[in-house]
């Protein structure tokens, strides 16, 4: 994989042409799923961000009963909408690495390579062009 010079030599990427569709649709899915693995993280951020508003602004200071019960009740259900929508995505980002995988194995046993050499010289050229956390 690596020269003399540390430079990255990718042997299996090479023997494609330049103009593939397949990786043209491969670079477009991986957009995709690293759009919503962000969607993840800033709803992960959210819900620490839900919570010290609780802790910080509510928890701790004296209100009615039925008050109390209003913020409780809110609260839980902004909490539960979060996880609906992190669980929600989370599907849709694993659905889209299968797809991706998949596409990469039918390209691997098209041309008659090694599945796993090719989808590591596919993540070393979407981390180093795109970046993101690879397939």
């Amino acid at each position: 994989m690596t020269n003399k010079n540390n430079e990255i030599e990718l042997k299996l990427l090479s023997e494609f042409n330049d103009n593939e569709a397949d990786f043209k649709s491969i670079f477009e899915k991986y957009t995709n799923f690293s759009k919503m693995y962000s969607w993840i993280r800033i709803l992960i951020f959210a819900i620490f961000i839900v919570i010290g508003i609780y802790n910080f602004f509510i928890a701790g200071k004296h209100y009615s009963i039925s008050d109390y019960n209003m913020i409780k009740y809110t609260m839980a259900s902004i909490l539960l909408t979060i996880l609906t929508l992190i669980i929600i995505i989370t599907v849709i980002t694993y659905r889209i690495q299968s797809k991706i995988n998949i596409q990469i194995k039918e390209l691997a046993s098209s041309k008659n390579m090694d599945f796993k050499e090719l989808k590591n010289e596919i993540n070393i050229l979407i981390k180093s062009s795109m970046g993101g956390s690879g397939i």
